[in-house]
């Protein structure tokens, strides 16, 4: 039987992130990928790079959700990101009435085309609505800054904003160190609510990133429905994100995309038969 995951994130128009990263990720792991949109970004570059997020009417989202369960509940779901307020709720109030586990929330921030108004009524629904019936939560630095307002500048303030993003509600929490902190390991710091664990793979000096975070937590998300644990999913997703950073290429010549079939090679796939 192969098991089923849906994501609940926007269509990125470049290919790189967004459910685009989720559902290659999710082949790569042998796991069927449903969809439903919130929205879509497109890539505006005349004097600079700027994205647009175009978001689907609330209505529409309802019906993607009411036919993706036609089929019943999935063995995991991942969110990503969700233009508003009203539609976060929403999203909650239905996963919880399906009462759907294995959720992983990925609190993607519209934060390059909402106003600051917006984004604090966001960051206020994650934490009221969905990080609370989350299994885990996946912010990077900026969005577990933007969800505790705690400035992350080290392991420290990581552990100090995990510990505040559970005392809001999150079951467990996995924070994407990235690039921004000092030194040569990209650290991703998890708190379980109890203890800290870290996962860590050399820095890449590299530009091709774009959908790394996507491709991260979509691999956590194909790991719980593959009924791993939670730490075993963590650690395979970040050598699988690992490879497809290393492997990246420039899709346009604005941005460099993560390619999530590295791990496999799937490019050589058809190599011998063909």
């Amino acid at each position: 039987m192969i098991n089923k995951v849906l994501t609940i994130a926007g269509h990125d128009s470049t290919g790189g992130a967004g459910q685009m990263a989720d559902i290659k990720t999710f082949e790569e792991y042998g796991v069927f990928g449903n969809v439903c949109l919130t929205g879509i970004v497109t890539l505006e570059t005349q004097e600079q790079i700027m994205p647009n997020f175009y978001e689907l009417p609330l209505s529409v989202i309802k019906q993607q959700l009411k036919t993706a369960f036609l089929g019943g509940n999935y063995h995991a779901i991942k969110t990503g990101m969700i233009g508003n307020a009203q539609t976060i709720k929403y999203i909650s109030s239905f996963l919880q009435q399906k009462k759907q586990h294995n959720i992983v929330v990925d609190p993607v921030m519209v934060s390059k085309t909402s106003d600051q108004f917006t984004l604090q009524k966001i960051c206020e629904a994650y934490l009221q609505y969905l990080i609370p019936i989350s299994t885990l939560v996946t912010p990077n630095l900026k969005e577990a800054e933007l969800l505790t307002q705690i400035p992350i500048t080290s392991i420290k303030t990581m552990e100090k904003a995990a510990i505040q993003l559970s005392k809001k509600g999150a079951k467990a929490i996995v924070i994407k160190g990235g690039h921004r902190l000092v030194g040569n390991e990209a650290i991703d710091l998890f708190y379980d609510g109890n203890h800290f664990s870290y996962f860590k793979e050399t820095k890449l000096t590299t530009v091709c990133n774009h959908g790394a975070g996507c491709t991260f937590a979509a691999a956590i998300c194909a790991g719980l429905a593959k009924q791993w644990s939670l730490e075993k999913s963590i650690q395979y997703a970040k050598t699988f994100t690992f490879k497809a950073i290393e492997n990246g290429f420039m899709v346009n010549p604005f941005i460099g995309h993560t390619w999530q079939g590295a791990y496999f090679n799937a490019e050589n796939r058809f190599n011998k038969e063909v």
